[in-house]
């Protein structure tokens, strides 16, 4: 979906009287034009509501998904990147990447997954949850070659394996098939670095649009 196309299928219901659908886009960063794809793709699916996209606040996953639970949503998507595990892991707020700082990141990783896991418990005891995993490349923090896998990268995947499958084990919890993703949206095409810098919103268009896309398909 083109963002013109998402704007148009958005305002065609703007002045329409019909019952809401409201869903929750909970993610760390500028939400931007996943917002505008996100609602759009739920409108086409349910051309009968009028749907409502609320977001949370900016840097506070975590916080966002706790306060999810009071919410009245009929969804909930969320999308979730390294940097909201330790902003250290993002291109916007890097922080010191000593080898002996390594140890301190992932333990701070591994604290906020449980967070994230608990707020997740809670939340989806009302609503449906749609997940996507960190899409983007990490930061080159690794002391090895581009060739080697370094520890700390296999460590930082062994934990978010593990985190996605307690996930997806909750009741009302999807989580996004990473190979899929892959298919529809090559890492290569993700990050738009300059945008993350200058509006914290940090995926290319293209790339938006589909996660927005798988997104809502699983809340639907």
């Amino acid at each position: 979906m083109k963002l013109l196309d998402a704007l148009q299928t958005l305002q065609s219901k703007k002045n329409t009287v019909a019952k809401n659908l409201r869903a929750f886009l909970a993610c760390g960063f500028t939400p931007l034009h996943l917002e505008t794809f996100f609602g759009a793709q739920l409108q086409l699916l349910h051309p009968d509501r009028k749907v409502e996209i609320k977001t949370g606040l900016y840097g506070d996953l975590v916080g966002n998904l706790e306060r999810l639970e009071s919410m009245m949503v009929d969804g909930c998507a969320i999308v979730i990147e390294w940097f909201d595990f330790d902003p250290g892991l993002g291109f916007r707020n890097l922080g010191s990447w000593n080898p002996n700082d390594l140890p301190d990141i992932l333990n701070t990783v591994s604290d906020q997954m449980d967070r994230v896991l608990i707020a997740l418990k809670r939340a989806s005891a009302n609503v449906r949850l749609a997940i996507c995993l960190p899409t983007l490349p990490l930061p080159p923090v690794s002391f090895t070659s581009g060739k080697q896998a370094s520890a700390f990268d296999l460590r930082l995947h062994e934990c978010l394996s593990s985190f996605a499958v307690r996930a997806e084990q909750l009741s009302n919890v999807v989580v996004i098939n990473p190979k899929r993703l892959d298919q529809l949206s090559p890492v290569k095409d993700r990050l738009d670095a300059k945008s993350d810098l200058h509006s914290g919103f940090p995926y290319r268009i293209a790339h938006a649009s589909t996660v927005a896309e798988l997104l809502a398909d699983l809340i639907h």
